[in-house]
């Protein structure tokens, strides 16, 4: 605290913006789906069907597939009445 009745502590407001309930969840669902993922392409790699060598960027694309989602779900920067210039 900074010692000031009624006034927000020093640092409050730094920080990222608090994500909505979609992007809360896409964060909840990232470890589990990366460990599926990665599971199964062990999986594919101890039936001799694919070797992990040739599918390992699939776990890339699962984590900027993730990513996107993440982004898709979070809030917008928030707009002020004048956000858009002035009136015309």
């Amino acid at each position: 605290m900074n010692g000031n009745p009624g006034q927000a502590p020093i640092g409050a407001g730094w920080g990222p913006p608090p994500l909505s309930r979609g992007a809360l969840f896409v964060q909840a669902i990232r470890g589990p789906i990366l460990l599926i993922t990665l599971g199964a392409l062990f999986w594919l790699h101890q039936e001799r069907i694919v070797p992990f060598w040739r599918t390992w960027p699939l776990l890339l694309i699962v984590v900027g597939v993730m990513k996107l989602f993440e982004r898709m779900a979070a809030p917008g920067p928030p707009q002020g009445p004048y956000a858009g210039g002035p009136p015309r």
